[in-house]
């Protein structure tokens, strides 16, 4: 049987003490059930119980990917506005990936060509040509780009950290 404890007390007048002890609550509030006998509380079913847990570990997972999605756009905002405009959806791994490796204008412009598309090649779903283009487009922001931060800074960490987290809940 569960009670709500305000019900229980005055169900029972002043018979619970301020001072509490378990050994007379317990006494009291036998007394109560023999007296004033409550109904049986509703025992959901172990899968019902374990959908509802389930659904909240996706809520939070959700929650959390929204609000890691809007850190991240706001480090963007900072270090390398620019690149999302690199590709039509700016979201996946691939798009990702290319944001983890190069979060400053600074650092693409310091990489070798060739390593850009070594690195964009070694990304799914993308051949030779697809990793050209998007090196060119690349550089072509970086070129135009207007950080609000250096390249060092603080932001690129939290800007990793956000991609990392988001690649984490999506994943899970």
């Amino acid at each position: 049987v569960m009670m709500n404890p305000l019900e229980a007390k005055r169900k029972t007048k002043d018979d619970l003490h301020q001072n509490k002890t378990d050994k007379l609550d317990a006494l009291y509030l036998a007394k109560l059930q023999s007296e004033h006998p409550q109904r049986l509380a509703y025992v959901q079913s172990e899968e019902y119980q374990e959908l509802m847990a389930n659904n909240r570990i996706y809520e939070q997972a959700s929650h959390d990917l929204i609000t890691n999605r809007n850190r991240l756009h706001k480090a963007i905002q900072l270090t390398f506005p620019e690149i999302e405009h690199l590709m039509a959806n700016p979201r996946g791994k691939n798009y990702w990936s290319i944001v983890l490796r190069f979060p400053h204008p600074g650092i693409v412009l310091e990489t070798k060509e060739a390593d850009i598309i070594d690195f964009l090649k070694g990304l799914s779903g993308i051949g030779k040509k697809r990793a050209n283009d998007i090196t060119q487009s690349l550089i072509r922001l970086a070129k135009v780009a207007c950080p609000a931060v250096k390249k060092n800074s603080a932001h690129i960490r939290g800007l990793k950290m956000a991609i990392n987290n988001i690649l984490n809940a999506e994943e899970e």
